[in-house]
């Protein structure tokens, strides 16, 4: 009777616990997905900025050229107080000189107004009268187109025509002092070379080497001829 009691009361005890249902329901529960907020993850993360590697043309040039070469022209009679004093301008000449560019239009390529003023000194031997002295000074004002597709272009051709003043001022004894100034039509075909990508330059500004050719034309030579030519060679600096 001991030994049933027993037995009856161990299969109450396990079968409660075989029978007994787990709460399971905490593991059911899911855990909210946090919401994100773009304000606060703004001011959270530090953003880097990057400098764009792209550059922008701009929209006017500004050229500064200083030159040096070589002027011929034909022949040049200048009268003083009677006394007169032919010079052969064939003989070559070396003239320095400056020129100032300004492109503020840009269609295939740069257009704008080319200056320049150059000066040119020779000496004359007179067998009849005292040696005199010679300078020249050539002004031009030209509109010019330049072709230039990109600031890191190799080469940059341009042209010019338009009128030019050249100045003559002779100087020796009293007698032969004097001076005469006419104007011309001028026309200039040259070429940039881009220094600065050709040698990698990091300055801020283009650098170029220039050649130029210009061709005056005077259409009524009288005591002056000045149909003649100039050569000459600069570097340019891009503003």
């Amino acid at each position: 009777m001991r030994l049933q009691s027993s037995f009856m009361l161990m299969s109450f005890l396990f079968g409660s616990i075989a029978f007994a249902q787990v709460d399971r329901s905490p593991m059911k529960i899911k855990t909210p997905t946090p919401q994100f907020d773009l304000l606060k993850e703004n001011e959270s993360i530090t953003v880097m900025s990057e400098q764009t590697v792209q550059t922008t043309e701009p929209e006017s040039r500004h050229l500064l050229t200083f030159t040096i070469g070589d002027m011929t022209s034909n022949t040049m009679n200048l009268t003083a107080n009677g006394t007169t004093t032919r010079y052969d301008l064939s003989k070559q000449a070396p003239t320095i000189g400056a020129g100032f560019g300004y492109y503020p239009a840009k269609f295939g390529g740069y257009w704008g107004l080319l200056t320049s003023i150059g000066y040119s000194y020779r000496e004359q031997e007179n067998p009849d009268t005292a040696n005199s002295a010679l300078h020249m000074i050539a002004t031009d004002v030209l509109i010019s187109y330049r072709f230039e597709r990109s600031s890191r272009s190799w080469v940059k051709p341009y042209v010019g025509v338009g009128p030019g003043v050249n100045i003559v001022i002779q100087r020796g004894i009293d007698e032969l002092n004097t001076s005469e100034a006419k104007g011309v039509l001028v026309g200039a075909i040259g070429v940039g070379f881009n220094v600065k990508r050709l040698f990698d330059l990091s300055s801020p500004l283009d650098w170029e080497l220039n050649a130029q050719y210009k061709r005056w034309f005077d259409s009524s030579p009288s005591n002056v001829d000045y149909n003649g030519q100039t050569v000459s060679l600069g570097f340019s600096m891009i503003l």
